[in-house]
């Protein structure tokens, strides 16, 4: 019926690193996008096709970007070739005094001037990437076993 978000998972990229080339495919629903929202480090986001052989397309993600994999490109191969250090815009957009502004009432973070300063430093050399996807197929409640 709709795109139902259930299960994120956390990429961590120290300087230099990497994800191999690879399909996500564990979920029972395939049909529904993977959206990953990248903090951080720039990098050269590889996105091929089906096949595991053809040459992949390089596309750079910065922070703050979204990526979506939806429709055809769901189930093809992609990775993620290198990141960039100090390739972000400091400070990232990060105030003194951060708040969530649809939820005003459940956070509001202060960070003083030098726990800004260790964020934005540790962001300028490192990469987060969340993504979501919907894992059950409409009406299951548990994984099938295969």
């Amino acid at each position: 019926d709709g795109y139902v978000a259930q299960t994120a998972i956390v990429n961590f990229y120290d300087p230099g690193g990497n994800m191999g080339a690879h399909v996500d495919d564990s979920e029972d629903d395939k049909s529904n996008p993977v959206i990953s929202l990248n903090l951080g480090a720039s990098c050269v986001f590889l996105v091929g096709t089906a096949d595991r052989n053809e040459k992949p397309i390089p596309v750079l993600v910065r922070a703050g970007d979204v990526t979506i994999l939806s429709g055809e490109s769901r189930l093809c191969y992609h990775g993620v070739a290198n990141i960039f250090p100090q390739h972000v815009p400091l400070p990232l957009g990060l105030t003194n005094r951060l708040e969530m502004k649809t939820l005003p009432h459940v956070a509001k973070v202060v960070l003083s001037e030098s726990q800004r300063e260790h964020v934005d430093k540790y962001l300028s050399n490192h990469r987060i990437n969340l993504n979501v996807r919907q894992v059950l197929l409409d009406g299951e409640e548990k994984l099938r076993e295969d």
